[in-house]
Order: C-alpha cells, then structure tokens, then sequence
C-alpha cells in the first residue's frame, strides 16, 4: 500500500504541539473537574461505558463532601480557571441538582453538565439557570427511531427535542450535541444534521464507541473499517461547509486527520488538567478510566494534595511504550494513546492510528512521517530558533501554537442613574464570532454583582480580541433595587494595564481594565 507522508506543515504542527504538551504536563494545571454526582440512570442506553443501573439503593455523594474538594482547590489556585462538570449516571436525577450547582456558582467555579435529556423539562431548566449553569452536553444518537433504540426508551428524543428548543431560545447559552456513531445511525448522519441545523445548534460533537461497558458486547456498536474512516471524511466534509462546528471527540491520534477534524491536536489530557471526583470518593481524572487508575479518595486524602503529588502514571506515559506501542514510531505524538483505553494491565485495547490503516480498509491511507536524524535535528533547532512555547492562562486548555494570547482582568462598578450600587447584577465576557457566513455568540464565565455593586471578570484567549464584549443582566426582577435593562459594552482594550509581563513569546502577559457601567430602570 503507497505511503502519504505528512505534510511539513502538519509535521511542524504537530512537534510544536508535542513540545507544548511537554510543558502543560510538567505545570500540570487543573483546568477540568468531572464530579460523578450520582450513580443512578433513567435510561439504560445500548453503548454505555459506565453501565450504570436504574437502582434507587445507589447513593448519591452528599453535595458537601464535593463542596470541601472545592475548597481544597481554591486554597492553591483561582477557582473560575477550573470548570466543573457534572456527571453521571444522569445528573437529572438528584432533585437537589440546582442547590448543588448554585452552591458551585457561589464558590467561584463556572460549572457545566451531561445529561441525556430525558427530565430536562422547562422547571427544571429554568432552576439550572438560576443556579449559574454555564454549559450543557446533550445526547442525539439519530432520529426518532434511531435515537430511542440507542437509549431504550421511547420518549427519549421527544425530551431532547424538546431540549433543544430551550437551549437554542437562550441564544447566549453554551452547548453542544453529541452523537454516538454506529452501524445504525452512519448512514444518517446527514440527516442529523440538517435537523440540528433546522433547530438551530451550532455545535456538534460525533464520537465512535470504544470497546468498554454495554457497547464490548454490542456487535452494532462496531463500524466497519470503512464506516470507521467514513466518520472522519464526512466530519471534515461538514467543517468545510461552515453551517455547523463539527468536531471528533478528544480521544485518538489520527494521523493524517490530526488538524481536520477537530479543533486542537490529539492530546490526552486526563490527570494533566483534567481530575474527577467519583460517586464513590474515588479521585481520579476522565470518569471513563477505569478504577486501577484512581489515585485516592477524598474520604482519606486532601484532593490538591494528590492531585499536586501523584497521578505519575497519567504524567509519565513511557510505561505504555509495550506491544505495538513499543515500536511506534508515532508515540512521540500520540503518547499511548487515551488513558481510557488501558486495561488494568496497561494494555491497549484501541488503537485509533491502527484501525485507519487496517489493511482490510479498501480505501489508501498509511500513514509515515520521513523525518530521518538529521531532518529531526534541524527541525528541533528550528524550533528553538523560534521561541515556540505556549500560555496556560486559557481555562479551555493551552494556546495553540502561533497565537498571541493574554490574561484579562475586566473590574468595576455597576450602579443606577442616582450612583447607587446594584447588587445580583449578572456580567460576563461575550465572544462574539463570524463562521460559515454567520454571526455566533458564545457567553462564558459569569459573576453577580457584590453589595456593592462590584464586580471581577477573568479570562485568557487570543491578545486584545475586539470581538469581546462586556454583558450585565438583571436576572432576580424587581428585587435590589428594581428591574434594570440589560445592556451590551464594548470592552475598553485602549485602557488595559499591564500588571505582568508576558513569557517574551506568545503569550504577551496580564492585563487590567476597568468599566464602571450605569443602567437604566425598566419603564
């Protein structure tokens, strides 16, 4: 079979991206924390990983046990750079789910959650936003038939289309869907999306099945090699379209499709800035590895304690260089691939790059990179020649690579006409972006107004972005003194102040700005 090299630009990618990835993981920021807040399920869906049961003996973590892990944390870093993510079993299920995020809320972490969907009625998700809801992934397997014989339940896509219509109604609110792709549903996927575009979603997140939980079993849940590829030409398809933002899920390095199907290059991130709380105490990193990976509970240990003094086999990955891995000469990229797809032996049981170049695949695709000694060696000189080297301060993940990006501070003082301080006034930072022809707003972390009437905003991205906007909301009525408009202001990037230098590279340092904003009562 005819070898298709990588190209240099991909090839200069992808050693930028390692090298990034080098410095991430020896900084170790925590940046994602999945809580596992119950094991119950309403569903019993065909493909899932963590099997769990319909069980009303399956207790659910006191919220205050979570609430001391977050306050471990905000003892050694700032906590509106870590993300919370609510997890399950289905999160639905807790009646107390909105105390819980509010009490999240008013810790200072943005937090998001997974659900499926199926009880996310209009209370219910009238109550998450009260509570300071930031995002939400949804489940989509298909269309009506496809979806409810996914999920084992024949209201299932009722619910989620359902869903859908209120997420999209709130037009700043953060979300994406994700579908599980398989023999069933590949031969729709056009027609999923067209009607997530007719319901007006703008994100979309497609993902295949690994071999663990309910899908290990479930022959429908294998796409052939030929679906297998197929699912990375159609996402790259979609991309190129413009009318929705496609990606692949984060797991898997993919050779040739690194850069094309999805927004960052492959990285596995679990236990580098990525940590979970399970139902059970468990602390560990993406809630999809397996138990032999755990690295403590907080029923004995302090989190930040382990999180800053073990994890060493998420942060040291040459163990996996065994069996194919061993000979790879890809593992400098891939390094062993998801900590999800280990066995409690270490072994792999996926292994993506593989699959694409099974030779049952009729369609040509091998991958080989020719970088021989003395073309590594220029290159990494080249490297260093250019000063590559990458920011942290983006709670999304690190920068990529050859982008200008800072650290902002957006204060100050929202009052009434007369002057007076207004308190439980919602601001956050709006990015306001154009693709496919379209103008798309994306909301990000938000905070209320204190007593008096401050506020404190923090984000990194991309240097000075004019596409930011500052938002301030009255969201509690006519309570603290009266109903105000809601008002939209452009941020004043002219009088930022520099407060720290940057790294003399790409990232450019930390920035103040003040904007004191005066709204005016509904009439």
């Amino acid at each position: 079979m005819k070898a298709t090299p990588l190209s240099f630009k991909k090839a200069v990618a992808l050693e930028l991206w390692r090298r990034q990835q080098a410095i991430t993981c020896k900084e170790h920021p925590l940046r994602q924390l999945f809580w596992e807040c119950t094991l119950r399920c309403d569903l019993r869906c065909r493909h899932c990983g963590s099997d769990c049961k319909m069980l009303p003996e399956n207790k659910d973590m006191p919220k205050e046990d979570f609430l001391r892990v977050l306050d471990s944390i905000a003892q050694k870093t700032d906590p509106h750079k870590v993300f919370v993510v609510i997890s399950g079993g289905e999160p639905l299920m807790r009646r107390d789910l909105e105390v819980c995020g509010r009490a999240i809320y008013e810790k200072g972490f943005p937090w998001g959650m997974v659900t499926n969907g199926l009880h996310l009625t209009p209370q219910r998700w009238q109550g998450l936003l009260k509570a300071g809801i930031h995002s939400m992934s949804i489940s989509l397997d298909g269309l009506e038939e496809a979806h409810n014989w996914m999920r084992g339940n024949e209201k299932s896509f009722q619910m989620v289309s359902q869903a859908l219509d209120m997420l999209v109604a709130k037009s700043d609110f953060l979300f994406d869907i994700v579908t599980c792709v398989n023999r069933r549903n590949y031969a729709t996927l056009d027609e999923i999306k067209d009607f997530l575009i007719t319901k007006g979603v703008k994100r979309w997140r497609l993902f295949t099945v690994f071999p663990v939980g309910r899908a290990a079993l479930d022959p429908m849940m294998r796409l052939t090699d030929e679906e297998f590829r197929g699912v990375f030409d159609y996402i790259k398809r979609t991309r190129e379209e413009g009318r929705i933002r496609v990606d692949y899920g984060c797991e898997g390095f993919l050779g040739n499709y690194e850069g094309e199907v999805r927004s960052r290059l492959f990285s596995c991130q679990a236990g580098i800035t990525v940590g979970s709380v399970m139902a059970d105490g468990a602390i560990g990193a993406c809630a999809s590895i397996r138990a032999d990976y755990h690295q403590g509970n907080i029923y004995e240990d302090d989190f930040m304690d382990v999180w800053e003094n073990r994890y060493l086999p998420y942060r040291n990955r040459e163990w996996m260089k065994t069996d194919e891995c061993a000979t790879c000469k890809y593992f400098r990229y891939c390094r062993g691939n998801g900590m999800h797809l280990r066995d409690k032996e270490g072994k792999l049981l996926f292994c993506h790059l593989h699959r694409l170049n099974s030779e049952n695949n009729k369609r040509e695709y091998h991958m080989k990179v020719r970088f021989n000694y003395w073309y590594n060696a220029v290159l990494t000189v080249l490297l260093s020649m250019l000063g590559y080297s990458c920011s942290l301060s983006d709670p999304d993940g690190p920068v990529e690579y050859g982008t200008p990006s800072a650290n902002f501070e957006v204060k100050g003082c929202v009052t009434d006409e007369a002057g007076v301080p207004v308190q439980g006034i919602k601001t956050l930072v709006k990015l306001v972006e154009t693709y496919g022809n379209k103008v798309h707003v994306e909301g990000m972390d938000s905070v209320l107004t204190s007593e008096s009437g401050n506020y404190q905003l923090k984000y990194g991205g991309s240097a000075f972005d004019r596409r930011m906007k500052l938002i301030v909301k009255d969201i509690d009525g006519p309570a603290n003194g009266g109903q105000f408009k809601s008002d939209t202001l452009d941020i004043d990037f002219d009088k930022a102040v520099k407060v720290k230098n940057g790294d003399g590279h790409w990232f450019m340092g930390d920035y103040e700005i003040t904007k004191n904003v005066q709204l005016k009562k509904e009439q």
